[in-house]
């Protein structure tokens, strides 16, 4: 079989095209096609047009042939349709007349996929870094468009820093699917709100049922204000993590006079399962000293073992908890306690209907693995970019590559 031929099938064209030659041109391999039929049917309307004139010679970044960069070339003819239109035909090949093929650009997903960095993509494939996120960007937007959200019913809201000096993002996501369905930039209720309005339509967001979220107000206050059936529900990881900011509030505070207390932050926050040998040698050194640290952390375990046995129907372990806490005289640990009897309905919205957010803080940890690998991101559209295109289960490649 000649070249051209060979080309000729593996690019799958049809008799209306013709691989005319295939050179290797300064260590890149170029395929030259030329349309050889005088005219080109629409597929979407039926209509036979006649070729009206030839465009400019034009490349496209096709697969590797063995170690060789592969390129297309060809002057894609243009037709004029019967409202006088001119327009440029479909190639069989690329959409829209991108600078890449399909099966090329599919193949950029993969390994973007497997490296989870923009820069190695890049450098892995000789290509530049902005056409690698030129692809991911389009990518990302293609499979937005494909999504089907009808069977979402339960959400997750969370933040995530995103930048230093306190900038962050607000991310929605399904505990159902675990995936990524928006990013906001911002904590404020006006971005909570678009949160939610962007990724829904009025009818759905009626249909939502829960909503797991921390005690932030602004958060909230969106999901009553967008969604007013859903059942908001602030999860035991959010009480517990309260908790282990009013215990190492109380530490700090009596660190200034018990010196015993220094560096041993870890030790009162870590799953006591967990500490090592000599975090546990230190911690029955120190536990039993007349501090106020140690009854604070008695009551954050207290939290955790007493979270189990409350539901909807009974509040006694919950009520007795609440009555310790604020009879500790501990102005970090009363604080938590008067926050979790005014967010008591959706603490036990939580227990009662089972949700968390371990999801979304699961899904946090793998936004932090990005910004990790990609070393940061400068602007909010790339980091939201990124964030869809690994988090959120899209439909990213491009149609007829694979």
């Amino acid at each position: 079989m000649e070249k051209t031929a060979l080309y000729h099938k593996l690019l799958e064209l049809d008799s209306n095209w013709k691989v005319n030659e295939v050179e290797l041109i300064e260590g890149d391999i170029v395929i030259f096609v030329e349309y050889v039929s005088n005219h080109w049917v629409d597929k979407q309307t039926g209509e036979e047009l006649p070729i009206y004139d030839l465009r400019e010679e034009r490349m496209w970044r096709h697969l590797n042939t063995m170690q060789y960069k592969t390129f297309i070339h060809c002057r894609v003819p243009r037709v004029r349709d019967s409202n006088g239109k001119v327009r440029t035909i479909d190639t069989p090949w690329a959409k829209d007349l991108d600078r890449f093929t399909v099966w090329f650009e599919a193949f950029v997903i993969e390994v973007l996929l497997a490296t989870k960095n923009q820069t190695k993509t890049a450098k892995l494939l000789g290509m530049g870094f902005n056409q690698v996120n030129r692809i991911m960007h389009r990518a990302s937007a293609r499979g937005l468009a494909r999504r089907d959200l009808k069977e979402v019913v339960n959400l997750s809201i969370d933040e995530k820093s995103f930048r230093k000096g306190h900038q962050y993002v607000s991310v929605l996501s399904s505990p159902d699917t675990g995936a990524i369905l928006n990013v906001t930039e911002d904590r404020t209720q006006v971005s909570a709100e678009l949160l939610l309005t962007e990724t829904f339509g009025s009818d759905q967001l009626r249909e939502i049922q829960t909503i797991s979220l921390d005690m932030w107000k602004a958060f909230i206050n969106a999901a009553e204000k967008v969604c007013p059936k859903a059942a908001l529900c602030h999860d035991k990881f959010h009480l517990v993590q309260h908790m282990n900011k009013a215990v190492d509030q109380v530490r700090r505070e009596e660190t200034k006079t018990q010196h015993e207390l220094k560096k041993t932050r870890y030790i009162w926050l870590k799953d006591h399962a967990k500490l090592t040998d000599y975090q546990r040698e230190m911690f029955d050194t120190i536990k039993d000293i007349n501090l106020k640290t140690a009854p604070a952390w008695r009551l954050k375990e207290m939290l955790r073992d007493c979270i189990p046995h409350c539901s909807v129907k009974s509040l006694t372990a919950f009520t007795l908890w609440l009555s310790e806490a604020n009879r500790s005289a501990l102005k970090p640990v009363i604080r938590v306690a008067k926050m979790f009897t005014k967010h008591l309905k959706g603490i036990l919205n939580a227990l009662g209907l089972q949700k968390s957010n371990a999801m979304a803080e699961r899904l946090n940890g793998k936004i932090q693995e990005l910004k990790t690998v990609g070393r940061g991101y400068r602007t909010f559209i790339n980091f939201k970019s990124a964030i869809l295109f690994f988090n959120g289960k899209l439909d990213l490649l491009p149609q007829g590559s694979w």
